[in-house]
């Protein structure tokens, strides 16, 4: 009886064991896979930020032409002011896009992306009206207008009254151009590099990091 008892007790010592070790396997197994999925879930939601961001950039670029769009890239801020076509409803006071004589009218504002690399944003701002007051050509709706690196800083340096955030956790900035190209001569395609970064519980001690790239060209003179 004794020896029964004894086998008894073993057995329960090796099952024990054994359901230890199932469960110690079985919750390493399911933590790695947790951070697996928060890795994914960070990963799609900085690589839908990008696109949409992106698209957005892309798509006021499309309302302008070479001699609208202006880049400063060689220092911060980072900067593109896109001098769109005006047209119906853009913005309330605005003229529609073509003029009774049939020439196209241009905004009288801007449409100014820009990198904060202190708050890691991407930003959107119209100029004007808040910021310094424009001249009379930086407003005039008759032809697309460009504004110069230094110009651009000095206007993003005045707080918006309406800043949107597009991007946050945003690492990275980038406007390149091919050989030969800068700010004043812009050869293309003009590269744009996102490099957004998103903490989370992935059990690694770096932030997981996206990058996005997109070449594209600037329409021609309208």
């Amino acid at each position: 009886m004794s020896q029964r008892r004894g086998t008894t007790v073993l057995e329960m010592i090796i099952a024990l064991t054994i359901v230890l070790v199932v469960s110690s396997i079985g919750a390493l197994l399911l933590q790695s896979s947790s951070r697996a999925a928060i890795r994914t879930t960070l990963r799609t939601e900085m690589q839908q930020q990008a696109l949409v961001a992106m698209q957005k950039i892309l798509t006021d670029l499309r309302r302008s032409c070479c001699s609208g769009i202006s880049i400063r890239s060689g220092a911060s801020p980072q900067a593109i002011a896109i001098c769109p076509l005006s047209q119906a409803g853009l913005r309330a006071g605005s003229q529609p896009g073509v003029a009774n004589s049939g020439e196209l009218l241009w905004s009288n504002f801007f449409l100014i992306y820009s990198y904060d690399a202190v708050a890691h944003t991407l930003n959107y701002r119209e100029w004007p009206p808040s910021g310094p007051s424009p001249t009379p050509e930086e407003t005039d709706p008759t032809r697309p207008r460009k504004l110069s690196p230094g110009r651009i800083a000095q206007i993003l340096n005045i707080p918006s009254t309406r800043p949107v955030t597009l991007l946050t956790g945003l690492s990275q900035f980038e406007i390149s151009y091919p050989p030969g190209g800068s700010d004043l001569l812009l050869i293309q395609p003009i590269t744009l590099k996102v490099t957004l970064q998103r903490k989370g519980n992935t059990g690694h001690p770096e932030p997981e990091t996206y990058t996005y790239r997109r070449s594209f060209f600037l329409p021609e003179q309208r």
